[in-house]
């Protein structure tokens, strides 16, 4: 079904036609309905944890908000590097990497979402946790960390950690089940 205002020029007996809607159907419906789904997933994750770390950083740095024995405590780390630390001395240079992943993983997310949808949902939770952390990267020049699990004590991370292991660990998994 198309909706066409038109305009009909009498002298020169030509139509021109100003504003044109067409209805969205089937294919079309599913292809915008299937990237609002990735793009909601990508605001939805990246607000749930910036509305964690906004409570996390009101209290100073170093202070434990909660202990649940004997599993995890919500402590208040500000890192400047990357993972683990990683290249703390060199803000500028983490910026600049951090600049360049925001196109790479909107890329990603397109061809995952293009090849398939469990895919493109797959991406789109790894892009999820990109953008959580990119943000307090741009906003605050560090990443906040708050959960520590007791047993491992590896390091301390952020929910936008869970969400970039979650969504790495399902495309691998599925990349190797094609094989």
């Amino acid at each position: 079904m198309t909706l066409r205002i038109c305009c009909k020029n009498h002298e020169q007996e030509e139509t021109s036609c100003f504003f044109h809607i067409t209805r969205w159907t089937g294919e079309k419906m599913k292809k915008s309905a299937k990237w609002v789904c990735y793009l909601s997933i990508v605001l939805l994750g990246a607000f749930c944890d910036q509305c964690i770390k906004y409570r996390v950083r009101m209290v100073p740095v170093g202070q434990v908000l909660g202990v649940f024995p004997p599993l995890f405590r919500i402590i208040h780390v500000e890192n400047t590097g990357v993972s683990f630390s990683l290249l703390a001395d060199h803000p500028f240079l983490i910026q600049m990497i951090s600049l360049s992943t925001i196109p790479l993983l909107f890329f990603l997310l397109i061809y995952l979402g293009r090849y398939s949808f469990r895919m493109g949902l797959r991406g789109a939770v790894l892009a999820a946790g990109g953008v959580g952390n990119l943000l307090d990267r741009f906003c605050y020049g560090s990443v906040t960390d708050y959960l520590d699990f007791l047993p491992f004590r590896l390091a301390v991370f952020n929910l936008a950690d869970v969400f970039v292991v979650i969504g790495a660990f399902l495309l691998i998994l599925s990349v190797l089940k094609k094989r």
